[in-house]
């Protein structure tokens, strides 16, 4: 598989995962993988963890459009 790691702006990543979600789209959130023991000295900027197993040739390209609207709609 294959992991991609989206930055987004600022206060963005909970409204991406919810539409995200709400598209068909299963999304991890960057927040998620901070060690819960981070200082505040450590950077925390929003994004979401896009993971690709081996997908069906014939959905791949509806996926990736449907998060591009997703994103286009946010950021």
């Amino acid at each position: 598989g294959l992991h991609l790691l989206l930055t987004l702006p600022a206060g963005t990543e909970p409204e991406v995962i919810r539409r995200a979600g709400e598209a068909g789209i299963a999304l991890s959130g960057l927040s998620l993988l901070r060690h819960p023991e981070a200082g505040s000295d450590v950077p925390a900027p929003d994004g979401v963890v896009i993971s690709f197993g081996t997908p069906a040739e014939s959905a791949f390209a509806a996926a990736v459009d449907a998060l591009c609207g997703v994103l286009a709609a946010i950021c």
